[in-house]
């Protein structure tokens, strides 16, 4: 018996969903099964590894360099591509193992075996111990991912995700190479602290933190995490390091603002991750009227101080003065720090605080562009008739452009606007486009632009959407949700459900993951699974649209009685006036009554709800797809049945 002690990096393997491909179809699962050894072992070889051996759909082999391993992990996860009947994950960890007769034992391997389920499908996982070993190498790029308590370990470990840094910034030139370690600055902003002595003036802290945002975001050479990832951090005393980890940045900027009265006193630092020190603090004491000046120079010596070259337009302003009428601004701000509460409460009073800072200033573009969203919100939260919302959304919209053509926000509005209500497709993308070559930056314009594009079917655009919405705003649980449902969509279905697994667990009293995820289970005909992800959701947040896909799914597990209960409520709220036609139609689906569901159907349209187009989906409409009547209405939509 040959035995031999020594430190190696060690890689696990696994087919995604292979069970479940065996179990349907077995001479698919060979062959997906012999292709996996076919590509896998000439790569893991040609990287100077050794194949060990194959266990079961996984297999292991060992590197004798960390970088090596994660390398030939990367290339594999490239030659592999998007075939759906061979989705890998990976995991690799660098330890102390014994190779004997061929085959190897140890804490190295047990650990890399844990890693491996933490991937997406398509991903990989290594390490803190591999981390320290590639954190340098420009080509891979990472993205931590927490502590994670892995079985059999006393401790939990540092766990982080790894890719290709090339690829993104290619398809994305206006991010540079994004995550690249070392290639381009990335920064951070994090929500201002409040340090006045009244706490309403959370909204200034706020909107000033937004303010630079989209200011430092504008700089080419400059990579900005957006509002809702690095808001997820407000009110949390976590060390600078670990949050510029989890962000994968370079730097963080944090300050405080002291408001009294006119006078507002700012103090900002920008802080180093590597090593939790300062580049550079300041203190501004001046009047509140200057304030677009001081966030303009902050945004300017943060530019210098991470040495990164302003050109064209950006040498002269990077926030623009949006008005000059200071009280127009606050309201804003106000209306903004509402709305992204995302309650009922919270709309109601930013809808007021929009409509006082129009009054106001009567040519504040921002302000009127930020009201035409509002009422797309509502219609799609079903706070307001969409009838009424796309009149008023349209022209706030229209009034935004004529006051400031060159505004992204107009161009993002108007398509949110021809999207939604009017179902212009050409004018949607036209304003998608203009927008993004405005703001490129704007994590909302890529995910309503990858929503479009699943619609039109443009599926390799819509995944590239959906990733850079991702990459921008990574820790936002709305941009990870509908990533995962459209990537379902898109016929996914395993990614999507990982993504949406992942973020009810990390997330669980976001209703959305909830939502999503239980559309997706029940697609896929795990419906006991469907119905609990539904009863969350409506748990957290019992809408219409929860109440909708909950009857559907109840219906399609055949409890009849259940599902006519939930629709019955719908019906009473149709009754009294709500636009509520598409959800018992789609209600009345799960039951597999066709005529109720194309009554229902037929009157959504009539009612212009803005979700209308999403009967493309057919694996919702399966019941109903050779109906002459569900033809008529994609034929008014102006699209064709998404099928995969």
């Amino acid at each position: 018996m040959t035995q031999q002690r020594k430190l190696a990096a060690i890689m696990f393997t696994d087919i995604v969903g292979y069970s479940t491909l065996m179990s349907k179809d077995e001479a698919q699962a060979l062959q997906a099964l012999d292709r996996n050894r076919e590509l896998l072992k000439p790569l893991i070889e040609g990287s100077n590894g050794e194949w060990l051996k194959e266990i079961g759909d996984g297999t292991l082999s060992s590197f004798a360099s960390a970088v090596e391993a994660v390398q030939c992990a990367i290339q594999i996860q490239a030659a592999l591509g998007d075939d759906p009947n061979l989705r890998l994950r990976i995991g690799i960890h660098i330890g102390d193992v014994v190779f004997r007769d061929g085959d190897v034992f140890g804490d190295g391997v047990n650990i890399a075996s844990r890693l491996e389920p933490l991937a997406e499908p398509g991903g990989i996982c290594i390490s803190d111990r591999v981390y320290a070993d590639i954190r340098n190498q420009s080509s891979i790029r990472t993205e931590h991912l927490g502590r994670k308590t892995l079985k059999g370990l006393p401790e939990p470990m540092d766990v982080y995700a790894v890719s290709a840094a090339d690829s993104q910034a290619q398809d994305h030139p206006e991010m540079g190479p994004s995550s690249a370690a070392g290639a381009i600055p990335a920064i951070a902003v994090l929500p201002f602290v409040n340090m006045s002595s009244d706490p309403e003036n959370d909204y200034f802290c706020d909107g000033m933190s937004e303010e630079l945002i989209d200011g430092l975001a504008k700089v080419s050479g400059l990579r900005v995490v957006a509002r809702t990832s690095a808001f997820a951090f407000k009110g949390q005393t976590q060390d600078i390091r670990e949050i510029g980890h989890r962000l994968n940045v370079s730097s963080v900027l944090e300050g405080s603002v002291r408001k009294s009265g006119s006078r507002i006193r700012i103090t900002v630092q920008l802080i180093n991750v590597a090593d939790g020190y300062h580049l550079w603090s300041e203190k501004y004491d001046r009047e509140l009227e200057d304030i677009f000046a001081i966030q303009d120079e902050i945004a300017r010596t943060v530019v210098e101080s991470l040495k990164v070259q302003l050109v064209g337009e950006q040498k002269t302003r990077l926030v623009k003065q949006s008005t000059e009428n200071m009280e127009a601004y606050t309201y804003l701000l106000k209306a903004s720090f509402e709305w992204h509460k995302q309650t009922p409460e919270g709309f109601q009073a930013g809808m007021g605080y929009y409509l006082q800072a129009i009054e106001t200033d009567p040519a504040f573009a921002l302000a009127y562009a930020s009201l035409a969203v509002a009422y797309v919100d509502l219609a799609l939260f079903g706070s307001m008739h969409p009838h009424e919302a796309r009149s008023r959304a349209k022209a706030a919209a229209l009034q935004a452009i004529k006051i400031d053509p060159d505004l992204a926000e107009s161009h993002g509005a108007l398509a949110a606007f021809a999207f939604f209500f009017d179902w212009d497709w050409d004018l949607a993308e036209r304003e998608f486009e203009r927008a993004l070559a405005l703001k490129p930056h704007s994590a909302l314009v890529h995910l309503h632009y990858a929503q479009y594009q699943v619609l039109l079917q443009k599926h390799a655009s819509a995944e590239q959407q959906l990733d850079t919405a991702l990459a921008l705003d990574p820790l936002a649980p709305p941009v990870k949700a509908y990533r995962g449902f459209f990537l379902g969509w898109l016929g996914h279905f395993e990614k999507g459900i990982a993504v949406l697994e992942e973020i009810v667990e990390s997330a669980p009293n976001f209703h959305f993951g909830h939502y999503f995820l239980g559309i997706l289970y029940g697609l896929t005909g795990r419906l006991e699974e469907a119905l609990a992800q539904h009863e969350q959701a409506r748990a957290l947040a019992d809408s219409p649209m929860a109440q909708m896909m909950h009857a559907h799914a109840l219906g399609m597990a055949g409890q009849k009685d259940a599902a006519l209960a939930l629709i019955e409520g719908l019906e009473a709220g149709a009754a009294q006036g709500q636009a509520w036609g598409l959800f018992l139609g789609i209600a009345y689906l799960g039951l597999g009554e066709k005529e109720k569901a194309l009554d229902w159907l037929e009157k959504g349209f009539e009612e212009r709800n803005p979700l209308m187009p999403f009967i493309s989906m057919g694996k919702i409409s399966e019941p109903i797809l050779d109906h002459p009547r569900y033809m008529a209405l994609l034929g008014k939509l102006d699209l064709k049945p998404v099928l995969f």
